[in-house]
């Protein structure tokens, strides 16, 4: 082998090696994007459960204050029937054991009255959350088909970094915007809910 194929040859190989170097360090947008993917439905199912209790603890309220409604009713009942029999201390107990329930019943109304506004936040947050999470894998999917083709282009050319027609950082920065502008959608969405 003369000395110009030697040369030739390693200089092939620094090309080749540089090309190599440089699809490594691309970023992998399937993997990146599946992260932030599961941070949004990370998200989404903790709201979820947070939703799910909720419901549950405002359907349990309103079982019991159907109970203590019908122990209201039955109260008045032993307070009239004991009013007519002239046992006023019986009457007054059943009297003072209505007021009881009565304020029970209030202290859950009120609690259903601060929860279900909020459930009904928190299930269309949730409706957000699900609508920019389809609308992301879209978007990584795209870019990781491009992000493929590039990659392809760049073996074939075997050419050096600034051969490959296509500008990574574009493809890292379009990443960054689709996350900040779903995270920032969040911090809305958030805030909205905390106002109410």
């Amino acid at each position: 082998m003369s000395w110009l194929s030697k040369l030739f040859s390693v200089s092939a190989n620094v090309v080749n090696e540089k090309a190599e170097k440089a699809l490594d360090s691309v970023v992998d947008i399937k993997r990146e994007g599946g992260a932030i993917i599961r941070q949004i439905d990370n998200k989404a199912s903790k709201l979820r459960k947070s939703v799910e209790e909720a419901q549950q603890q405002v359907q349990l309220n309103k079982d019991e204050i159907k109970s203590l409604n019908k122990q209201v009713g039955a109260m008045n009942q032993v307070a009239r029937n004991a009013v007519s029999r002239g046992e006023d201390q019986e009457a007054a107990q059943a009297l003072g054991r209505v007021e009881l329930f009565e304020a029970t019943i209030e202290s859950l109304q009120a609690s259903n009255d601060i929860l279900e506004p909020v459930i009904g936040q928190q299930l269309n947050y949730i409706q957000t959350l699900q609508a920019e999470k389809r609308s992301l894998e879209v978007e990584i999917q795209r870019m990781d088909m491009e992000e493929k083709s590039y990659k392809l282009r760049a073996q074939m050319l075997g050419g050096s970094e600034g051969d490959f027609g296509y500008n990574i950082d574009d493809l890292r920065n379009r990443v960054k915007k689709a996350k900040a502008s779903v995270e920032a959608k969040l911090e809305a969405l958030k805030q909205e809910l905390n106002k109410g």
